[in-house]
């Protein structure tokens, strides 16, 4: 592969940055269709550059993800023929490309792709966040720098200058707009776990286990409970009464309750929904979405479809299973639990046992928000698993770890890692 042709993906994530936030921005550069070019590129240069990153001698721990892209695949095609109107081929594309995404997990399963990527990342997309700091609201700025969010994980062995950097951004964000929960949970959350490493002769692999299946079991539970009508997470001013201490102003200017509930009502529209019409199993396909009283009107009469729908929600898990139904999030379940099974229970470094327990996180968050979008927050989100998946990462050690980290800030090349025997 020629220089150029490496540079291309760490470029184009550059680019997919600059785009992420587009839409929130005040001057919106491109539309739709540009968009999608720039989508189609990255794809291309991830189904093109696969033979180049992609260690084949890894394939079998890659099952689910080959299972889940199959079904995907179905459930497009299967929207070919379901699909009506304009919208309904739009979203079908739109819905397409943020599902599909979960191919560059085979790419970024390389150390040497993800050290470029976020070389790139700081040296180009890091200094232009002072430009779209005045165009984009606050509450959009965890979204821009999701990356600065990854590299607390490593904090015990990153230098002074980029620990002090990469703390000061992630209170930036969080004060910036403590009534985006969900991105203030993003920002603490890697920095509390990178605090796991100076535990780990506490935290055995067994420990940590143990931690991982209840993290996955847990919203499963919740929601049962919730159905019961028993206990519901998202209500928890019901069960705290703090009210007057909680509201803050948001970027609007308007009160919000950091406990408020805005989640139930999407579980309730989009579970009615898939009952209603009968599409549990297999879903609606990629271009439809689930029946809506709440936002429905827009698509209805303002997009005349004359369908009270709503294609796409803020919790991720919602639309898995709207367009593939619960074969999707079966198949979406074991891709998460597998990779981060392999980084807790079978690598040799504790860093990525660290980041197999943040892997496990994201399924959390999957329930309470996480787009379903192709934009650089998700592709964080599969770069985290794929690191989980890989071999070669599954094979270094804590100061491998350190070695590939500091190429990232000092512009060296990761050294070739010699294969090693992974324990358990």
């Amino acid at each position: 592969m020629t220089s150029k042709t490496k540079k291309g993906l760490p470029i184009m994530m550059v680019i997919l940055t600059v785009i992420s936030v587009n839409s929130w921005s005040e001057f919106p550069i491109g539309n739709t269709y540009t968009d999608w070019l720039v989508y189609l590129i990255i794809t291309f240069l991830f189904l093109s550059q696969k033979k180049y990153w992609f260690d084949k001698s890894n394939t079998a721990n890659f099952n689910f993800v080959r299972l889940y892209l199959v079904w995907v695949l179905c459930c497009f095609v299967r929207g070919i023929f379901v699909a009506e109107y304009y919208w309904d081929y739009k979203n079908l594309i739109t819905g397409g490309y943020a599902l599909f995404l979960v191919y560059s997990i085979y790419i970024f399963s390389n150390p040497n792709i993800v050290q470029c990527i976020l070389r790139t990342w700081l040296q180009y997309a890091f200094p232009l966040f002072l430009v779209f700091f005045l165009l984009i609201g606050t509450d959009i700025y965890g979204f821009y720098l999701i990356p600065i969010s990854f590299l607390a994980l490593f904090l015990p062995v990153v230098n002074f200058k980029w620990k002090m950097i990469i703390v000061g951004v992630s209170l930036f964000v969080i004060v910036a707009s403590l009534e985006a929960r969900t991105n203030v949970v993003k920002f603490i959350m890697p920095a509390l776990f990178s605090l796991l490493f100076y535990f780990k002769k506490l935290l055995k692999s067994k420990w940590l286990s143990v931690i991982h299946v209840f993290i996955f079991v847990l919203p499963i539970m919740l929601l049962v409970l919730a159905i019961n009508d028993t206990f519901n997470v998202f209500e928890m001013d019901k069960y705290i009464s703090t009210k007057s201490n909680t509201v803050v102003l948001n970027s609007l200017g308007a009160d919000e309750d950091l406990l408020g509930d805005s989640r139930s009502f999407l579980y309730q529209e989009v579970i009615s929904s898939a009952i209603k019409n009968d599409y549990v199993l297999f879903g609606r396909t990629l271009a439809r979405g689930n029946d809506s009283v709440a936002f429905g009107s827009h698509e209805a009469e303002e997009l005349r479809t004359f369908r009270y729908e709503r294609y796409s929600n803020e919790v991720s898990i919602l639309n898995v299973f709207t367009w593939t139904g619960l074969i999707g999030i079966v198949l979406y379940f074991f891709i998460f639990f597998k990779a981060t099974h392999l980084a807790i229970a079978n690598s040799n470094s504790y860093f990525l046992k660290i980041i197999g327990l943040y892997g496990s996180f994201r399924w959390l968050t999957a329930w309470v928000e996480d787009f379903n979008r192709f934009d650089i927050m998700n592709v964080f989100i599969w770069i985290v698993i794929a690191m989980c998946y890989s071999k070669q990462f599954r094979e270094m050690s804590d100061r491998d770890f350190a070695i590939w980290l500091n190429g990232i800030f000092k512009k060296k090349r990761l050294h070739p890692i010699k294969s090693k025997h992974i324990t358990t």
